[in-house]
């Protein structure tokens, strides 16, 4: 009885921990699908594909990139990891959904598939760790370079949704999607990393030098 008990307290504990969901943004049967993401052209079918994922403001101050755009973004947009803002990070964590648009491989619980098309995304896999938490703010962000290097282009779309509670099999996070989707152009392009400016850097060198007089005197 008491080895039971230990292991329905692990499970349960385990279970709070590594809590997950998933975001479904296209639902077929419900008419609701998350179509018309494009690259800085219009195209939403690039030679290049496409890759996309969600960003959420962990710290609940608004999305740092709003207005202003992202440092680039090292690997890429196939790892998940804070967002930097003027080369300094910021509480916005990027999550990859690990699909690239019209990407047919995901599975709804329902049983259908995601459509596909071309600029079509489907459903992402949010876990509950690292910060994140029920009732984040997020938004979508895709990469039309499949890159995200300095100058690569991304677009992003703050839904004015949060994150639902944890453990739930499927959300349906369809419903900014009803109807017909305007063309989304990506329209942010990633800043490249600021270099120490040439004043910081005279600054250090002669502090360095005062450090060496004061200990030749010594």
């Amino acid at each position: 009885m008491y080895c039971r008990t230990l292991i329905f307290l692990f499970a349960l504990l385990n279970g709070s921990l590594f809590a997950a969901t998933t975001l479904q943004f296209s639902v077929p049967f419900t008419g609701s699908i998350a179509s018309n993401f494009a690259d800085q052209f219009g195209n939403t079918s690039p030679t290049n594909p496409m890759q996309w994922g969600i960003v959420i403001d962990t710290g609940g101050n608004g999305f740092a990139g709003m207005g202003q755009a992202y440092t680039e973004f090292a690997p890429g947009p196939s790892t998940s990891g804070f967002l930097q803002f003027g080369g300094v990070a910021s509480d916005d964590f990027f999550l990859t959904s690990g699909f690239t648009m019209g990407d047919t491989s995901a599975l709804f619980e329902s049983g259908f598939t995601a459509p596909g098309g071309p600029g079509t995304i489907g459903d992402i896999v949010v876990n509950y760790t690292g910060g994140v938490a029920p009732g984040q703010s997020y938004g979508i962000i895709w990469f039309s370079t499949n890159s995200s290097g300095a100058n690569d282009y991304y677009g992003f779309l703050n839904l004015g949704a949060v994150l639902p509670a944890d453990n739930l099999p499927a959300f349906d996070a369809s419903a900014p999607f009803a109807g017909a989707d305007p063309i989304r152009s990506a329209s942010f392009q990633f800043q490249a990393i600021p270099e120490p400016s040439r004043a910081l850097l005279l600054g250090l060198a002669g502090m360095i030098g005062l450090m060496r007089r004061r200990r030749r005197k010594a």
